[in-house]
């Protein structure tokens, strides 16, 4: 603003002198021309009288000096001429300063030379006996005298412009200065120009106003950090170029780097093709999920464009730890599987049993018989049900293996003899009757509990 201040500064002051010196000049110019034809006209007042009394006796040995005289005939030829011998110029009648004074007593005329850059000036008297009598005298044209003033126009130039130099950047500090020392956070102190007034008071408004929205910005941000700094999910937030703006610790420690990652590009932080991906899909505008594959766990990472005016503006990334879910849900799938397999035995026996009887291919002898494997294998099922309904059925005769448990809920054993000579008893299924559960060790620490049902 400075430098912009003393250049239209020296501008102005340079366009006034240059202005000022060609107006007086051409005033000048005028005045003298005006002065110098008024004399003129003078001296060819007294020559014509000179002549009219002594003819051409009054010619000889007056000194014209710059003058040139001229006596013209009434026929237009030239009579005398203190430059140049009269008998070989040429006839007069045709100009005009002659016509003039042939017509009406004076006559006077102006002619510019482009060969001399002179101007010439002619007044003429007509005499009592019909001739005429002019003078002329040469002036410098206004373009020789400012070629000829040209060296002292120029210092006086280069005066007028170190002098309008220093007085514009005088002038330039002194108005800029108040500018300077105002104090953007509180404009209203101190001095300065009135004009300014209201600017100051619309910038002490809005100083106010952004303080406000710093103070709730500084707000909000202390409660997203509070917030995603105790979250176990891992939270970034990019902008359009994928710079990160924003990681809470969990994401941190997901991808080895801390907080003073933020304001570098994701690139720099880890470089996963899938990741790079979704946020791909992202920038223009989609929301997109994946499960990946981070640090050696399972991860669902959502990502999430933020719009602004319509276009999106960056991506919000949230990564989600799905491994124990995954593995709860292999688990639940497994039981199922043992269930459904479980349940199919007592099906097949009870429904084997029954076709058998309704067919009537069991003895009347052996309906008791039968009738009993039926009732067990039912009370088999409803302990199977039970079972599988009860709380934490998941892991529901489950049985641990150091820290891992092993889908082999249900076990077969043999009942021993009774005595000597007898039959064994029938093989029964017995399973436990609380899940097992592992303690922080990952050794079993429930004692399973067995309940058998026999035939008797």
């Amino acid at each position: 603003m400075t430098r912009r201040i003393f250049r239209s500064i020296c501008a102005v002051a340079l366009g006034i002198f240059l202005a000022s010196a060609a107006l007086f000049t051409g005033v000048l110019y005028s005045y003298f021309s005006g002065l110098q034809l008024g004399q003129l006209r003078v001296q060819a007042s007294l020559a014509a009288q000179g002549a009219a009394r002594e003819g051409v006796r009054y010619f000889d040995g007056l000194e014209a000096g710059d003058l040139r005289i001229t006596w013209i005939g009434a026929d237009g030829a030239v009579l005398y001429d203190s430059r140049s011998d009269s008998a070989g110029m040429e006839n007069h009648l045709q100009r005009e300063e002659i016509r003039q004074a042939l017509s009406m007593g004076t006559g006077e005329s102006v002619r510019y030379s482009e060969t001399l850059l002179e101007r010439s000036v002619y007044t003429a008297r007509r005499l009592p006996d019909g001739t005429v009598l002019r003078l002329s005298v040469g002036h410098s044209t206004l373009l020789t005298l400012i070629l000829g003033m040209l060296l002292p126009a120029g210092a006086i130039f280069a005066a007028a412009l170190a002098a309008s130099m220093a007085l514009a950047a005088r002038l330039s500090r002194e108005i800029v200065r108040p500018l300077n020392e105002l104090e953007l956070d509180d404009p209203l102190r101190g001095g300065g120009y009135p004009e300014l007034a209201p600017l100051l008071q619309r910038l002490a408004a809005q100083q106010r106003q952004i303080r406000a929205q710093a103070g709730a910005l500084r707000q909000m941000r202390s409660e997203f950090e509070a917030v995603t700094t105790g979250m176990a999910e891992g939270i970034l937030l990019l902008n359009e170029k994928q710079v990160i703006l924003s990681i809470n610790p969990a994401a941190a420690r997901l991808f080895g780097t801390d907080a003073s990652c933020a304001g570098k590009y994701l690139t720099a932080v880890t470089r996963c093709l899938a990741l790079q991906e979704l946020l791909q899909r992202a920038g223009e505008g989609e929301r997109a999920e994946r499960i990946m594959e981070l640090g050696g766990r399972r991860y669902q990472v959502n990502a999430s464009p933020v719009f602004s005016e319509g276009l999106a503006s960056g991506t919000v990334l949230l990564l989600l730890d799905v491994t124990e879910k995954e593995r709860a849900g292999q688990m639940r799938r497994e039981f199922t599987a043992n269930v459904s397999h479980e349940l199919k035995t007592p099906l097949h026996t009870i429904s084997g049993s029954a076709e058998l009887m309704a067919g009537g291919l069991v003895a009347a002898a052996d309906l008791p018989k039968f009738s009993r494997r039926i009732y067990t294998e039912a009370q088999r099922m409803i302990r199977l049900v039970i079972l599988s309904a009860s709380p934490g059925w998941t892991r529901a005769g489950m049985i641990c293996s150091g820290s891992r448990w092993t889908s082999t809920p249900w076990r077969r054993r043999r009942r021993r003899r009774s005595g000597p000579g007898r039959r064994p008893r029938e093989s029964a299924w017995s399973c436990g009757a609380s899940p097992p559960r592992c303690t922080a060790s990952g050794r079993c620490s429930a004692a399973q509990s067995t309940t058998s049902a026999t035939t008797r």
